[in-house]
């Protein structure tokens, strides 16, 4: 009997073995890509009919919702601040946190596997300053 060595190359972000380099770096090169950082302020739509937190983080507060429906002209949207951006695989998973919520809808994760898609916007001052103290808090719970 013979025995025949080989070599693998595994994808750090997945851990999916290949028989050669390249394959691999191919895998590895296939994560999701960003501009957005931790600490940028972002939008994720609107689709909030009230909120219980700071009217300063509600991008558009005087929107009338009686429509009830989802979009900038019928619902509320939130600023939220990026405190965290992790892998899961190869899709980036951000965690958001508001303060225009003070309820278990103040903070979530999405990421491009779930299709919310999301805007770095240009915030106040107040809120780029309190977001400061959001920064490094993970959230558990999948924003939809």
């Amino acid at each position: 009997m013979e025995v025949i060595e080989k070599h693998l190359f595994e994808c750090p972000m997945c851990h999916k073995d290949y028989e050669s380099k390249e394959e691999a770096e191919e895998c590895m090169n296939s994560t999701d890509k960003t501009d957005l950082k931790v600490g940028d302020i972002v939008t994720a739509g609107a689709g909030f009919g009230w909120f219980d937190g700071d009217k300063d983080w509600v991008v558009n507060p005087d929107v009338d919702t009686s429509q009830h429906g989802f979009g900038w002209d019928c619902s509320m949207g939130f600023y939220y601040v990026i405190t965290d951006i992790a892998t899961e695989g190869h899709i980036l998973k951000f965690s958001l946190f508001t303060k225009a919520m003070m309820s278990a809808y103040s903070n979530g994760y999405v990421s491009s596997k779930y299709g919310i898609s999301l805007k770095k916007v240009d915030a106040t001052e107040k809120i780029k300053r309190e977001s400061k103290e959001l920064i490094g808090k993970v959230s558990d719970r999948l924003m939809y």
